[in-house]
């Protein structure tokens, strides 16, 4: 049946329902993919080494697509190489075979780029266990316990975007220790476009290419990128001056289906099933999805993915597919669930810090959890590792699980094509899909878009769009450039590029030059720059010095002062380094240290104080206002007075003089996290901090660890400005935030197996420090 854009479902007559195949959902035919045969691994030019480390995993050979793949990468030598493929494709394994034999080849070492840090940490793991034999030393850089010892010592460094990039910041400035890196392979290509990370991504990259233009040598940098979604593929191939190679090819067949009311329709808007579902099983489920999982359940022993538009959803179904899920084995007489395996995902749930969540207590125990940004991220690992192992059956989640966690499906149910109101975009919805099927479990996946009637017309336009959006460069900003500040003030900091030719030249080996110039944009780049270049001149970041004495801006020279150098050390951008060096003058003419509150105030990023702007609840926040005099004296030295709080709550009327929004509202911002972590230093528990604050328990775990990272990064800034005394102070705060613990813990949580809880257990018992713990009576301690 043809369709357009005023297809109505009202206009389905009775005899073409009548013709649709009443199939049950879980056992259709599939034909098989259309695949050349794979090619065993002895065939391609890998050392034997390599072929014997994937052999003891059970890997012997290659699809086509990646041996051919692979061929292509090796033959273009040491050029940049692209390659798109779906998801589940097997993109990850060519990338592995590529930077292993440079590494092996060239003796250089290699960096793997990934967005999210439980990647990093997963993709870590896997490549030691993978490359034991071969006695590779590899480094994970994703948190503030990174050392450059530990690079210095490591072939293989895998890392988030911004440690790579402070790592390429480093190397840069040592001459030429840049050298020492032969490959780059970076996962999820399509970041560059994200608005808040991708110049990140950009700015390095653009480095590696201007450094490698810069050399005469015949061994550059390689960049390897991958990614499923990239349609303008070519015009990244322009920017990286790459070959490229793409497919299409997916190893486990996947059905696409779009469900209105009772029926399946495939992308074409053709009638494909009718379901027939029962009113007894499917209780507050109008969709009917608790029987369409059900059956996958019971019938494939499989798993299920359910992409929800908000956290409180994802909550709601997840509760209601437990509650019919349990009559329906009551029904049926039968749980096809590992009931000792569900009730020690509990257990491991209740042992977290943050106890056993409510609802998850309830859907656990019928295989049905949830995953959103509101748990913890031990409440997530656990959910996922249980997941995997196919004891926790369906997770329903937001779409953020789409990316950045391995969670594959037999079946992914979107439960709408709406997010914040609008309908999702092809890459999304791409994104989403992408997780149904498994290789060496599943020999068939299918997806479910749930829509209604009015819907149809929004996701008949997403499907009209034939590819997902192109990729483009974020790294210019309209009004305050901060990227490209940022940009400026690192390559001209590295002593790569001083002169105004020698920045243009710069300019012209980024993404967004590329883009500019093939979207005919009215950017005058030129201008942009010199306004950026005056920005740092202006808040004393560089200076210029002229060469031959001429009034000639072509003979000036830029050089980073020393405060560019602690922002550039402490991989933050020109604008928040400003506005620290500002608090931290300030606070070091008075600083009170008659508790923790004010030195916890100054390592609060400022991307945090900009999300609590929005979220600040000013009752909340009069409520908290302490009433000690110290807390209170704290207040007065950053300017925070409670009055204002008071009249802020009580919406009354407050004098421009008193207090100005733009100015006064991110210091009020601040105060409030310094009064959340303040009761974490002291050991309150995060149950009644939650409470006490209104705020989540992610949210709090959230605090804990940015700033635990930040504080580091204060640290180097000190450091770097010989603010020596500063820098003592804040020492041990790191491990403190991290735990939530007083000063006096610090030593007996190194231990790797102590938390918080047992650290303090042992330290009421006598055993303060570590000496005392090798030394205590072995019954002792385990009592």
């Amino acid at each position: 049946m043809a369709t357009s854009d005023s297809f109505l479902m009202d206009s389905l007559s009775d005899s073409l329902l009548a013709a649709v195949t009443e199939t049950s959902f879980y056992g259709p035919n599939h034909p098989p993919v259309a695949e050349k045969p794979p090619k065993p691994l002895t065939e391609l030019n890998l050392p034997t080494a390599v072929i014997n480390c994937y052999q003891r995993s059970g890997i012997s050979h290659l699809f086509a697509w990646q041996a051919e793949c692979l061929e292509k990468a090796s033959a273009s030598g040491k050029r940049n190489f692209i390659f798109s493929a779906p998801a589940s494709a097997g993109k990850t394994i060519v990338s592995e075979l590529l930077l292993i034999k440079s590494v092996l080849e060239t003796k250089r070492k290699a960096l793997f780029i990934e967005p999210y840090v439980s990647i990093v940490q997963e993709k870590s793991n896997y490549f030691r266990k993978l490359f034991s034999s071969l006695h590779l030393r590899i480094a994970s850089y994703a948190g503030a316990g990174d050392s450059h010892h530990s690079f210095n010592n490591s072939h293989i460094i895998i890392c988030t975007i911004e440690k790579a990039n402070s790592i390429i910041n480093r190397l840069l400035s040592n001459r030429d220790d840049l050298n020492e890196v032969g490959i780059i392979i970076v996962d999820e290509l399509h970041w560059i476009g994200e608005l808040n990370r991708g110049y990140l991504l950009e700015l390095l990259l653009s480095k590696i290419i201007y450094y490698n233009q810069l050399q005469t040598s015949i061994n550059p940098v390689q960049i390897i990128g991958m990614s499923a979604t990239i349609p303008n593929l070519n015009q990244l191939a322009q920017w990286l001056n790459a070959e490229t190679y793409e497919t299409t090819f997916r190893p486990i067949p996947l059905e696409e289906y779009i469900k209105i009311e009772s029926i399946l329709y495939n992308k074409q808007f053709m009638p494909i099933r009718q379901l027939h579902l029962s009113d007894q099983w499917n209780q507050g489920d109008s969709e009917g999805i608790t029987e369409i999982i059900w059956n996958v359940i019971e019938h494939n022993c499989r798993s299920v993915l359910v992409f929800c538009s908000t956290k409180h959803w994802c909550e709601v179904l997840a509760k209601l597919l437990a509650k019919n899920f349990r009559r329906i084995m009551d029904d049926k007489q039968i749980n096809p669930l590992d009931k000792i395996k569900l009730e020690d995902v509990i257990e491991q749930l209740r042992r977290t810090p943050v106890g056993l969540d409510a609802d998850l207590a309830c859907s656990i125990p019928m295989g049905v959890a949830f995953h959103h940004a509101g748990l913890t991220i031990d409440e997530r690992e656990i959910i996922e590792n249980a997941y995997r192992a196919n004891i926790i059956r369906v997770i329903v989640c937001t779409s953020t699980l789409s990316s950045g966690v391995n969670l594959p499906a037999r079946l992914v149910i979107i439960r709408s094509p709406l997010q914040n109101g609008r309908c999702i975009d092809l890459s999304t919805y791409l994104q989403m899909v992408g997780r149904a099927g498994r290789k060496g479990y599943d020999d068939y996946a299918e997806s479910i878009l749930i829509c209604s009637k009015k819907e149809v017309n929004l996701v008949q336009k997403m499907f009209e769009q034939q590819k997902t959006k192109p990729v483009n460069s974020c790294f210019f900003e309209a009004e305050t450039h901060t990227s490209l500040k940022r940009a400026l003030l690192e390559v001209i900091s590295s002593g790569k590029a001083n002169t105004k030719e020698q920045i243009i030249s710069y300019i012209k080996s980024t993404f967004f030059y590329i883009c500019t110039n093939s979207n005919k944009s009215t950017i005058d780049e030129q201008s942009t720059v010199d306004k950026c270049l005056s920005w740092l001149c202006d808040n004393e970041l560089i200076h210029y010095i002229d060469k031959e004495n001429i009034d000639n801006e072509n003979n000036l020279r830029y050089e980073p002062t020393q405060l560019a150098l602690a922002i550039i050390s402490s991989s933050i951008n020109p604008d928040d380094g400003l506005k620290l060096v500002v608090e931290l003058n300030k606070a070091q003419r008075n600083l009170c240290l008659e508790n923790d509150l004010h030195l916890v105030y100054l390592i609060i990023p400022q991307h945090l104080i900009n999300s609590m702007l929005t979220t600040l609840d000013w009752n909340v926040f009069h409520t908290v206002w302490p009433t000690s005099a110290v807390e209170q004296h704290v207040a007065h030295l950053v300017g925070v007075n409670g009055m204002i709080v008071y009249k802020k709550a009580a919406s009354l009327r407050i004098e421009k003089r008193e207090y100005e929004e733009k100015l006064d509202a991110p210091r009020y911002a601040r105060f409030f996290i310094a009064l959340i972590l303040n009761d974490l230093l002291a050991e309150k528990s995060i149950c009644d901090i939650i409470r006490k604050y209104e705020c989540t328990k992610s949210f709090v775990q959230q605090l804990q660890q940015t700033t635990a990272t930040f504080t580091c990064i204060v640290q180097i800034f000190a450091e770097r400005l010989s603010w020596n005394n500063l820098k003592q102070l804040l020492n041990g705060f790191q491990s403190r935030l991290n735990f939530g613990i007083k000063q006096e813990l610090c030593e007996l949580v190194r231990i790797s197996i102590l938390n918080a809880c047992r650290a303090r257990q042992l330290y009421s018992d006598g055993f303060t420090t570590i000496a005392s713990l090798a030394n205590g009576d072995v019954h002792e301690l385990e009592r």
